[in-house]
């Protein structure tokens, strides 16, 4: 279709131009706004992982020292013999601190607990657990592995220290707290609607997690970021500051993560946040961008046609006049009308000329 208006002419260069400038401009700010999205989100994502591994590990300390407090307790009290204070002092670290229950189990075979329990090796044999064996194998406080625990039926984790009186090595003093709750109080800081933290071991066993059906359970997610921290250490390193990677969860959702370790040097905690968050950050913007872009534009374009209109209105003056002009040459009229155009620009000057 052929355009002969000057006025459609200048409204559809300027229309161009607009849209060109508005590409360029969009651009370029859709690429600043996506980078600093990126690192506003890996800062808070950062963040989270901080503030989640400093709860984490606030915990695991907490707990190992009312189990070292419970031992100096009983070792300088001397109260092995005094089965109502001992019960006493199992049941006040067990509501102090939460506790499932707290065991003292002693080389003799005898396991009291803080329900007020007393049993024999041939009932319970405190001494075949794994919290009491690295208790007494190390010497020192113990943390066990995540397990389920068959006294309680739940999954749990227990700290224990060895009772040493005189020198002497007498037993071991354990506490035994639930995953369960453990995972909805440490790890309640990375719960949003498009992240979460978890713990998983070197193998990739989910270890602590909100949802208890995958506690002690293997994911395609937990294994993918086992694999990817196998394959490149460094992503733990804390002095590296460009740790995130990404791995794909049971669903085949991306995942970016950023993994720190703990003081279980067999157990690491991760912060996931969907890798689609990053871009839709990005694109919301660049939406934005677009809607203001398009509405400035048709703004603009209405105004300069209204103006090109009023600027150019002299031209089809000037057209008539001219075309009277030549009638009159040619013989077609008698007569020729003057071009009235009060204006002080070229096209005044035409028009006078």
């Amino acid at each position: 279709m052929r355009i002969n208006s000057v006025i459609s002419k200048v409204n559809i260069l300027t229309g161009i131009l607009f849209i060109v400038a508005i590409i360029i401009m969009g651009s370029i700010a859709y690429f600043q706004i996506k980078q600093s999205n990126f690192e506003y989100l890996r800062e808070n994502h950062n963040k989270v992982l901080f503030d989640v591994g400093y709860i984490f590990n606030t915990y695991e300390a907490d707990n190992k020292e009312a189990i070292e407090t419970l031992a100096q307790t009983i070792t300088h009290s001397n109260i092995l013999d005094k089965e109502n204070e001992l019960f006493n002092v199992l049941k006040l670290t067990k509501e102090f601190v939460g506790f499932e229950i707290v065991f003292l189990a002693t080389e003799d075979g005898i396991t009291y607990d803080s329900s007020g329990g007393k049993r024999y090796a041939n009932e319970f044999d405190g001494r075949t657990r794994s919290w009491y064996l690295g208790a007494k194998q190390n010497m020192k406080s113990f943390t066990s592995d995540p397990y389920k625990s068959i006294t309680l039926g739940m999954f749990s984790i227990t700290y224990s220290t060895p009772l040493i009186i005189n020198g002497k090595f007498i037993g071991v003093v354990a506490g035994v707290y639930s995953l369960e709750k453990y995972s909805s109080d440490t790890l309640e800081l990375g719960k949003t609607e498009n992240s979460f933290a978890a713990v998983y071991s070197q193998d990739g066993t989910t270890m602590f997690h909100q949802d208890p059906k995958l506690i002690l359970t293997k994911t395609v997610l937990g294994q993918n970021i086992a694999k990817a921290i196998t394959d490149n250490p460094s992503l733990l390193d804390p002095d590296n500051i460009d740790t995130l990677f990404y791995a794909k969860d049971d669903k085949g959702v991306i995942q970016a993560v950023l993994c720190d370790k703990t003081p279980n040097p067999n157990i690491n905690i991760c912060a996931m946040i969907e890798n689609d968050t990053y871009k839709k950050a990005s694109n919301s913007a660049l939406k934005t961008q677009l809607i203001i872009g398009l509405v400035i534009l048709t703004i603009a374009l209405i105004l300069i046609k209204i103006f090109a209109t009023y600027l150019l209105k002299p031209i089809a003056i000037i057209q008539t006049g001219l075309n009277s002009f030549f009638d009159f040459i040619n013989h077609k009229t008698k007569d020729s009308t003057m071009i009235n155009v009060n204006t002080n620009d070229e096209f005044g000057a035409m028009a006078k000329a």
